[in-house]
C-alpha cells in the first residue's frame, strides 16, 4: 500500500502549530475558547464556555489514544493523514461499538467531519495499513498519522471528561469477555488506591 499525501512532517506539525502531549496519547493545542458561557445540560448546568476548539495530531509514535468519554459532544474535522475511530455507546445493551475512518478518501467511505455525541467513549489509532506502509523508514514515519480539528460544544472541561480503565471496561461489558478482549488494548490497567 502506498502511503497517502501527508504534506508536512509530524515533527513540523508540532512546531509550527506548539503541539504538546495529550493525556490521551498524541499531541494537541487549545486554538480557541469562547468567552461566553452556558449552563451545560450534560454537566448539571454547570457553567462552561460556549464552545472550545483544538488541533489533535496522532503519530506512530504516540500509540493508540486511551479510550475516553466527554460528556459534550464534539465535532472532529479533517486536515490531513488517517485515523480509525473506535466508538463505544455505553447506553446501548450490549454497549454499541462502530469504526470509522477520518481520512481524504471518500470512495473509500473515509470521514472528513465526524461528529460524537455526549456521553460515548471513543479511542482513535493510525490504521495498521498505514503503519506497515512506513514501516521502519523514519522519514516515512515523519508523514504518517492524522491532523485533525476538535469542536467542543459547550465547551470542554476536565470536569466532563473520564478514561476508561480496566474497572470501568468490565462493568460496561457485563461479563462478555469478547468485548473485554476487544477493547482492552485502548484502557490502562486500574490501579489500587
Amino acid at each position: 500500500m502506498a502511503l497517502y499525501n501527508y504534506p508536512e512532517s509530524n515533527l513540523k506539525l508540532i512546531k509550527a502549530y506548539k503541539l504538546e502531549e495529550h493525556p490521551e496519547g498524541g499531541f494537541f493545542v487549545q486554538t480557541e475558547m469562547i468567552d461566553e458561557v452556558v449552563p451545560s445540560p450534560y454537566a448539571d448546568g454547570a457553567a462552561r464556555s460556549l464552545a472550545t476548539q483544538i488541533f489533535y495530531l496522532l503519530t506512530p509514535e504516540s500509540g493508540r489514544g486511551r479510550m475516553h468519554m466527554n460528556k459534550s459532544a464534539t465535532f472532529h474535522l479533517h486536515h490531513a493523514g488517517r485515523a480509525l475511530y473506535t466508538l463505544v455507546n455505553p447506553q446501548t445493551s450490549p454497549p454499541e461499538i462502530k469504526r470509522v475512518v477520518m481520512g481524504p478518501n471518500s470512495s473509500a467511505g473515509e470521514l472528513k467531519q465526524l461528529f460524537v455525541g455526549g456521553g460515548w467513549w471513543k479511542a482513535s489509532e493510525i490504521p495498521e495499513e498505514d503503519l506497515r506502509a512506513a514501516g521502519e523508514d523514519q522519514e516515512k514515519k515523519e508523514r504518517t498519522g492524522c491532523l485533525i480539528s476538535e469542536v467542543v460544544v459547550p465547551g470542554f472541561h476536565w470536569e466532563d471528561h473520564a478514561f476508561l480503565d480496566e474497572a470501568g471496561l468490565r462493568e460496561l461489558a457485563k461479563g462478555d469477555e469478547r468485548l473485554v478482549e476487544e477493547l482492552k488494548k485502548y484502557v490502562r490497567p486500574t490501579r489500587d488506591a
